[in-house]
């Protein structure tokens, strides 16, 4: 998932890899090693219209010498001037090339645009359309991870799959605009406290989750609690595992002729037998 970067007004101070949208000239860029990406993103996810996209490429692998050529080669020139007009600026033609393309705005992400209408939330199914419609409006409160699965499972395993990691709702709303390809979308639900969310996945390697319902604190606090709970719960079943293992070594020592399994469930009787004339002798 890309990284992107929204801003008022311009800045002189250029990002490397990282899409930067700025909202008063409706201009986005994206700096990388050899070439400079510009796009008018005025008319972007409007339908019917077109976004023009701008590239200066250089045969150095070193965005400084690109903007560097430019800004020697034009005395004055601002970075906006640049991004507002990049066909008007002079460059080195032995060392760096301007092209450019025509894209469906449909098809490019601007974070500037919100759609006139709410979706309704009255619907058991939505599709990947309505899906985008309710994070331009921020019908979606919160976006998050349920599982991501790469070719490397030792790794997914150390990140425990990125359960739960938030994910920025903006690369997200960029991610299904411009690679829309292999998503689909799960029916509506509710969670145990109540809270709506549906399940946005592509193929069978990401799934992540969007909620319709802001986190309660109360919902937090209880959250935690069942957690704190599960997590005494699972020291609770570890030592008595631990205990359990300690008597069936015992008994083995004692009567070698007992295998580990057979031991084991005189261990795990004479535990539960001892536990009970504890509980007793308490009342």
């Amino acid at each position: 998932m890309s990284n992107i970067k929204i801003l008022k007004t311009t800045e002189e101070k250029t990002e490397l890899y990282t899409t930067v949208y700025i909202e008063d000239i409706k201009r986005a860029y994206h700096l990388y090693d050899s070439a400079l990406y510009i796009w008018d993103i005025t008319d972007a996810l409007r339908l019917g219209k077109i976004v023009k996209e701008y590239i200066f490429s250089c045969k150095f692998r070193n965005q400084l010498h690109l903007i560097n050529d430019i800004f020697n080669l034009n005395t004055g020139l601002k970075f906006k001037d640049l991004l507002l007009n990049p066909e008007s600026v002079k460059f080195n033609l032995d060392e760096i090339k301007l092209s450019g393309r025509v894209l469906k705005s449909i098809d490019v992400f601007t974070p500037f645009y919100k759609v006139p209408n709410d979706v309704s939330l009255l619907k058991a199914k939505y599709n990947l359309g309505e899906i985008k419609k309710m994070l331009m409006n921020g019908q979606i409160k919160k976006v998050t991870t349920k599982m991501e699965l790469s070719d490397d499972y030792k790794y997914d395993n150390d990140c425990n799959f990125q359960k739960n990691r938030e994910i920025d709702k903006a690369c997200f709303l960029k991610e299904l605009v411009e690679y829309p390809s292999g998503w689909w979308v799960s029916k509506l639900e509710t969670d145990k406290f109540g809270r709506r969310y549906i399940d946005v996945n592509c193929h069978q390697f990401r799934y992540e989750r969007c909620w319709l319902d802001k986190d309660e604190k109360n919902n937090i606090d209880k959250e935690l609690k069942i957690n704190a709970k599960n997590h005494s719960n699972n020291n609770m079943i570890e030592r008595s595992e631990k205990v359990c293992d300690e008597i069936t070594a015992l008994i083995i020592e004692k009567y070698p002729e007992f295998t580990w399994t057979q031991a084991n469930e005189y261990a795990k009787k004479i535990f539960i037998k001892t536990l009970d004339g504890l509980s007793k002798s308490v009342k």
